[in-house]
């Protein structure tokens, strides 16, 4: 191997980080990209999201938007229930605040889907964290071990002109480069219905500067 590329590898690429923090990496900004995929592994929905987080009476308030890529629509989850006549094939992971009257909001901008929500996180101490949303039932549950989260919460999600709960088992790792990497496992009555996969980066980059 060259000597001058192992060199800057070994400074840049190989520096592992110690702990995670949500309070820490969400404070200010990130950014991110992820899509949802069915039990089948079929891809059903990509999209990006801006997250904007504020420290406060010792919350982190993590305001996040996501915005839905354009030929992830309603039409093609409502031809897939019909197709497999199983509820679960037609969640496109959309929450909205006119439906669900929960607090999420989603709209047209630009001709794209939008959505917000906005978490109240609470540190618990010992790694322990709890959060809560408009469209959240209960509080989610939260536990990080060194530079792994573990974070499970219930989803309020409108389908047509009713609404249905989802779980997600979210497990959050944070990467050397600084990417916050997610896999959530998305169920419906206990049956595994889709994954989400998501990661995040800090904006500006400047997660690993002293």
């Amino acid at each position: 191997m060259n000597t001058a590329y192992q060199s800057q590898l070994t400074a840049s690429e190989l520096m592992f980080p110690e702990q995670l923090r949500l309070e820490e990496y969400f404070l200010g900004e990130t950014t991110g990209w992820g899509m949802f995929r069915d039990r089948y592994g079929n891809l059903k929905q990509e999209f990006r999201v801006h997250a904007l987080g504020e420290w406060q009476d010792g919350c982190l308030y993590l305001h996040e938007r996501f915005i839905y890529r354009d030929d992830a629509t309603a039409n093609e989850a409502q031809h897939n229930e019909a197709q497999h006549n199983e509820e679960q094939e037609s969640i496109s992971l959309k929450v909205s605040r006119s439906e669900a009257q929960k607090g999420a909001s989603q709209q047209e901008h630009q001709g794209k889907q939008q959505q917000e929500r906005t978490w109240r996180i609470t540190p618990l101490g010992g790694g322990r964290y709890t959060g809560s949303a408009e469209d959240i039932v209960g509080e989610a549950q939260g536990e990080i071990v060194g530079t792994t989260c573990s974070w499970q919460y219930k989803l309020i999600v409108p389908v047509g002109k009713r609404e249905i709960i989802l779980k997600f088992d979210d497990c959050l790792q944070l990467m050397p480069d600084g990417c916050l990497l997610g896999h959530a496992k998305v169920s419906k009555l206990g049956f595994h219905i889709g994954d989400v996969v998501l990661c995040f980066h800090k904006r500006p980059y400047d997660f690993f500067r002293e």
